[in-house]
């Protein structure tokens, strides 16, 4: 932008600079925005069900898998190998 500045003016600089740092915290903002939203919607709608766990299915599926990862939200949350 160093460059478009020398050869044009300050302003048309600022204007056709996408990445000022008011836009970027703007953009971020509504990003952070629709990531809460669209976890608000997938938190209302799993309430809509029942479920039910098959313990001895799940201990099964447990014990033939290799845990490679362990996430960082949440310490019960593996990722497991197939």
């Amino acid at each position: 932008m160093s460059k478009v500045k020398e050869k044009t003016s300050s302003e048309f600089c600022q204007n056709i600079d996408c990445f000022s740092v008011e836009k970027l915290q703007d953009a971020r903002k509504r990003i952070l925005d629709s990531g809460n939203d669209c976890l608000r919607e997938i938190s209302l709608l799993l309430e809509c069900f029942h479920w039910n766990l098959n313990q001895e299915k799940f201990e099964k599926i447990i014990t033939n898998r290799k845990i490679i990862k362990k996430t960082t939200f949440s310490p019960a949350i593996f990722i497991y190998e197939k």
